[in-house]
């Protein structure tokens, strides 16, 4: 798809202020690439033969297709470049950036526990300006003790930025649609194999998360010594667990038992605190999937990316790490996709940290 240029007619951006400008022919290349709950960036090339050339500013808006799945996106033009043979390089942001710059406010002191759905509703109640854009998440998770837009002022970046903190999800952004859902992806049926048809320079295989046992720690008053005192469970194995050495997880279960005190000497209440412990960790181990071996590759090898096009962020793959055909699972976290001939240019496979300075 060649890219289309816009201009917006008003400051509350919507589908109705995009005013259309002309189709950017005489491109060299056009690129957009989305991190998995970070930037959402596209590249333009543009020649100075194009009949747009001397039209194209800042804070204009070209649409493309950024991926094979969604539907032609907005982005905003925040940068230009002109080369030395006269070639413009465009950089535009997703314009889920418009939606991050809208003001919240604030004045709720409730503490209940709300899902993303029922606190965006509560939060962007009265935004400083109009809002067209439209939130939906399907987590039904709740939190409680949140701030953005209920006891601080923040911008909806802020909120977005906030959920993140509070909840495991992942952001889907199409045009004036916001989606924050627990699996954005799928697992897909496709193997690659460690070590062949990889290009990228570097590939990391990490155990550094992997646990085999959770135990329960709390800390709880003897008043036989009038001091403080810790006990715990018996470790609780994970089941499905990839370490082949013991490696424990502690958690702490103190909170299960604030008013509860024991006596080292007559051993009272030793077993109400030790069953709170082993709640504290099966309640951990379910409510958290076992840690699995870490994976980050790229995928740039062309044969191989052609075969994966129905393949998307946040996707699972399985990937075969030896040569006995040990299997491990590893999720896009990073794309680029070839806006012009509507192709994969580069999958990113593997866990990359959420920059938070993103939503603000």
């Amino acid at each position: 798809m060649l890219p289309l240029l816009y201009e917006t007619t008003s400051r509350i951006i919507s589908t109705n202020s995009m005013h259309y400008l002309g189709r950017i022919t005489d491109c060299t290349s056009c690129v957009a690439a989305e991190t998995l709950n970070g930037d959402y960036l596209l590249t333009v090339e543009v020649k100075p033969t194009d009949a747009l050339y001397t039209t194209i500013t800042v804070q204009q808006f070209i649409q493309v297709k950024p991926n094979p799945f969604d539907q032609p996106q907005f982005f905003e033009i925040y940068e230009i470049n002109r080369t030395a043979d006269g070639n413009l390089t465009i950089k535009a942001k997703h314009i889920k950036h418009c939606a991050y710059n809208n003001l919240m406010s604030a004045g709720y002191t409730n503490d209940l526990w709300e899902t993303p759905q029922e606190l965006w509703e509560q939060a962007a109640e009265n935004p400083v300006f109009a809002n067209n854009f439209i939130f939906y998440s399907d987590i039904t998770d709740t939190a409680t003790g949140f701030e953005t837009g209920l006891r601080k002022i923040g911008t909806f970046g802020d909120f977005f930025a906030e959920l993140l903190l509070k909840f495991v999800g992942e952001y889907h952004y199409d045009n004036f649609n916001v989606e924050f859902l627990k699996n954005r992806g799928s697992k897909k049926q496709y193997v690659l194999r460690w070590g062949a048809n990889i290009s990228s320079m570097e590939q990391t295989l990490s155990t550094e998360d992997i646990k085999s046992h959770i135990i329960g720690v709390a800390t709880v008053h003897d008043t036989y010594k009038n001091e403080d005192m810790q006990l715990m469970c018996e470790p609780y194995e994970i089941v499905g667990q990839q370490s082949k050495t013991n490696k424990l997880l502690i958690v702490d279960a103190s909170w299960l038992v604030d008013d509860i005190t024991v006596n080292s000497n007559t051993g009272e209440n030793f077993g109400f605190v030790q069953n709170a412990c082993r709640v504290a960790a099966t309640t951990h181990y379910k409510d958290s999937k076992p840690a699995e071996i870490k994976i980050n590759i790229t995928t740039d090898f062309r044969a191989e990316l052609d075969e994966m096009q129905e393949i998307g962020l946040a996707d699972t793959i399985d990937v075969i790490i030896d040569d006995k055909n040990t299997t491990a699972t590893a999720k896009v976290s990073k794309v680029e996709f070839d806006c012009l001939l509507e192709r994969w240019d580069n999958l990113e496979l593997g866990t990359i940290k959420t920059k938070l300075s993103n939503y603000f």
